[in-house]
């Protein structure tokens, strides 16, 4: 991904008897399992002291030209100022 303090995992997805009956045409997309492991205001990607997500905007732009867009998105402030 180019981002620091993350790696991503690979994920098993399967379809319920009920989605192939509802949805027998549609093919889910490819889907990683993203990990962070850095930490927040550091690096790219953090998890802050309150286990909030925290990902810094050049992160937001990667993630966002691989297809993320259904994220709600809210400044951070590490309180540390």
């Amino acid at each position: 991904m180019g981002a620091t303090g993350v790696k991503f995992g690979e994920v098993k997805i399967s379809k319920s008897r009920e989605f192939m009956d509802l949805q027998p045409l549609v093919e889910l997309p490819t889907i990683a399992w993203l990990q962070p492991t850095g930490v927040a205001g550091v690096d790219d990607v953090g998890i802050a002291p309150d286990y909030r997500l925290v990902v810094s905007e050049r992160a937001v732009e990667i993630l966002q030209d691989l297809g993320l867009s259904n994220a709600r998105l809210a400044p951070w402030f590490d309180g540390a100022t």
